[in-house]
Formats: C-alpha cells, sequence, structure tokens
C-alpha cells in the first residue's frame, strides 16, 4: 500500500510536471523528472507489458536502488525537525498519524506549516508555529531560486507550485501562509491559492 501511494503522488507530480512543460515552456523537459518516469510508464502499457506496482517502484522510479535504501537508511534514524529531536509522542501530537511513518531529519516550514524529507520535496502540511527553529534555505536541496518562507524550492516544486498557481514563479523571495496563499515579498495581495496541496487530505491535525 505504502508503495502504491508513493507511484500515486510521483504519478502526480509527472502529470502536473508535464502540463506544466508544455505551458510554461520556460521550464525545461530535464529538469522535471516525473516525465521521464511517466514516459517509461506509457511505454510499458503499449507494449502490453504486465507489471506490479513493485516491479514500477524498483524497475521505474528506483532501477539504482538508492531511493529505497535512503528510505531504509532513514528509517533508523531518531526523527529531527529542523535539526531538533522529538520524540514518537511529540511527533504524534505535531503530525497526527503521518509521524508514524516519519523518521530521520525533515524541515519544517513554521509560517505555512509545509514539511518533508531534508533534501526532498513537501511531504504534507502541519499546523504552523509549532516550536522548532527556522527552517534552512537549503533545506530541500533547491536550485530554483524561488525562495518561499525562506526555504529555495527544488524544481518539481517549483513546477509544481506554479501549475496550481496558473503562473511560472521565477525566482524571488515570496510569502506563504497557513492557508495556501501565495505572494511575493513587498507585497500584501496574493497571487493565487495552492489549493490541492493544503487540501484536507494532506494535511496532519494535533492530537490532543
Amino acid at each position: 500500500m505504502k508503495i502504491f501511494k508513493l507511484f500515486f503522488f510521483l504519478f502526480l507530480i509527472a502529470a502536473a510536471g508535464a502540463f506544466a512543460a508544455v505551458k510554461f515552456d520556460v521550464i525545461e523537459t530535464e529538469q522535471v523528472p516525473g516525465i521521464n518516469i511517466l514516459n517509461k510508464l506509457i511505454a510499458m502499457k503499449d507494449s502490453g507489458e504486465e507489471f506490479s506496482t513493485e516491479e514500477i517502484y524498483d524497475g521505474v522510479l528506483d532501477p539504482s536502488g538508492s531511493v529505497k535504501a535512503a528510505a531504509t537508511a532513514r528509517a533508523n534514524q531518531a526523527l529531527t525537525i529542523n535539526g531538533q529531536m522529538i520524540s514518537g509522542a511529540e511527533a504524534k501530537r505535531y503530525f497526527g498519524k503521518y509521524a508514524e511513518t516519519m523518521s530521520g531529519p525533515h524541515w519544517y516550514d513554521g509560517t505555512s506549516g509545509l514539511y518533508g524529507v531534508v533534501g526532498d520535496n513537501v511531504s504534507g502540511v502541519a499546523e504552523p508555529n509549532l516550536p522548532f527553529a527556522a527552517v534552512s534555505q537549503d533545506a530541500s536541496g533547491g536550485t530554483s531560486g524561488v525562495i518561499v518562507n525562506g526555504r529555495e524550492l527544488n524544481r518539481t516544486e517549483q513546477v509544481t507550485f506554479s501549475t496550481q498557481l496558473g503562473t511560472i514563479l521565477r525566482g524571488g523571495d515570496y510569502w506563504l501562509t497557513s492557508t495556501g496563499e501565495l505572494g511575493k515579498e513587498g507585497e500584501e495581495e496574493a497571487m493565487g491559492e495552492l489549493n490541492l496541496l493544503f487540501g484536507s487530505t494532506n494535511r496532519s491535525r494535533l492530537v490532543d
């Protein structure tokens, strides 16, 4: 089930990337890894080849085994948020049911509530203003030049955010609220809302 969820999430990213690459030709295809994954899946389907979700993961999404190896290594690490170690009880309180699958170093944007694995994309939305240190600019390994609440987006996030907003996010500083409104630093009016990202299915809930 976890593999299926990962596949489905990556498929959505790929679809968003494909859409953005057509609509926003400023972003080059090779900058969106999801497009290559989607093309491989289409080729496998057109050939009539039958495959399981595990085979998709191993053969298409992670042919080198590096992603699985990294996940295994991370599972044996203590959970940290912006460099701060937290207990299992604290994790459950702050991230609800999602805490069960969280381990290793994570980043957290206290203004918007977005969080994810260090060096990777956003993976969920928690409550804002939790008691953690400020997120670092390089938390997601971003190289897009798009800085949101002090964190630089990676290329996949840049495409995803741009697709949801209907306009390309170029290099610069932006603010993002806990309700999904995004705008340029120094401007009060929001450019738009990230409704899909901040939908109820992605949200963690505080546990009393």
